[in-house]
């Protein structure tokens, strides 16, 4: 797939837009809330993309009062004192909101496109309008006054961190990366790294979590080293709610890695916690990913691939 699509050239202007994510939490300033939302003892997010969007509410939020699940489709266990967000409205979710309806379980709908690429892009949004209207009831912790701070400081940052993104896709090169974050927060951006460079540059890519690595994944290094120092990057993702075990931990991962592996990457925020923290790791890994593409003439907005695997 060589030569950009000219609907695609205007791809990275797209990403580093953040009126996108603006506009999301316009709406749920906006929404109309049922009365029994506030009462919710579980939040199930069901449909297409439903575990992103789920990641990406815990992992912008510190505390959450009750239990945040993902399912395809309405799961039995979600009933009266439920409340549920569905990704998209059409004719395979509306049994949800008729299951919903019966139940009496409060529906929130989260209008997702049918594109892999556009759902991909819009995952964010849902999962900001999702953790708003969550703290609008108190049932995570209120993010109306930082979440407008920080679109505002990433409007302020984001061409410091396209050029960031820039430096990070020449590292990337011809290698196949494999990504890694500790905690909630850092595993939901090495998928969300994983995802966009599969979706935008069109490479192999993987992604786990520190847990997985320090537990099973760096024994399975032990041999063909010649063969992975040529062909792996590996990449942390660091954050801000990283433990002390975590840190000494990739410390560790640093000293053993130059063995196995071309090079060793660290792709953080500038900005520590909460909202904002999470949102310039999306945005910069986003753009990392859309510049491996643009460095190899590879249309970052075009995965027709994924239409027939999808029917």
């Amino acid at each position: 797939m060589s030569g950009l699509n000219i609907d695609s050239s205007d791809f990275v202007d797209r990403l580093k837009s953040t009126d996108r994510w603006q506009r999301s939490a316009v709406t749920a300033a906006e929404l109309q809330l049922d009365d029994n939302a506030g009462d919710a003892r579980l939040v199930v997010v069901v449909g297409p993309r439903a575990r992103h969007i789920a990641e990406l509410v815990k992992a912008m939020t510190t505390s959450c009062a009750v239990p945040i699940v993902s399912a395809e489709s309405l799961p039995i266990f979600a009933q009266s004192g439920s409340w549920v967000f569905v990704t998209r409205s059409d004719e395979k979710t509306a049994e949800v909101v008729r299951r919903c309806a019966k139940r009496g379980i409060p529906l929130t709908t989260l209008g997702l496109s049918q594109d892999a690429i556009d759902q991909h892009l819009e995952v964010v949004g849902a999962a900001i309008v999702a953790t708003t209207l969550l703290s609008r009831v108190g049932l995570v912790e209120d993010v109306s006054e930082s979440l407008p701070d920080a679109l505002h400081e990433l409007r302020e940052g984001v061409e410091e961190l396209e050029a960031r993104a820039v430096a990070a896709a020449a590292e990337v090169a011809q290698t196949i990366p494999v990504i890694c974050g500790s905690g909630v927060r850092g595993a939901t951006i090495a998928g969300r790294m994983k995802r966009s460079l599969n979706l935008f540059a069109k490479i192999p890519a993987f992604a786990s979590s520190l847990e997985d690595v320090v537990s099973a994944e760096a024994a399975g290094w032990g041999q063909h080293g010649d063969i992975t120092r040529q062909i792996i990057s590996a990449w942390f993702i660091r954050q801000s709610l990283e433990s002390a075990q975590a840190d000494s931990q990739f410390k560790q991962l640093d000293e053993i890695y130059p063995e196995i592996v071309s090079g060793i990457h660290t792709v953080s925020a500038s900005s520590a916690g909460g909202v904002i923290e999470v949102l310039e790791l999306v945005l910069l890994v986003d753009l990392i990913a859309a510049h491996v593409a643009l460095r190899s003439t590879v249309d970052p907005g075009f995965a027709p691939i994924l239409d027939s695997l999808s029917e």
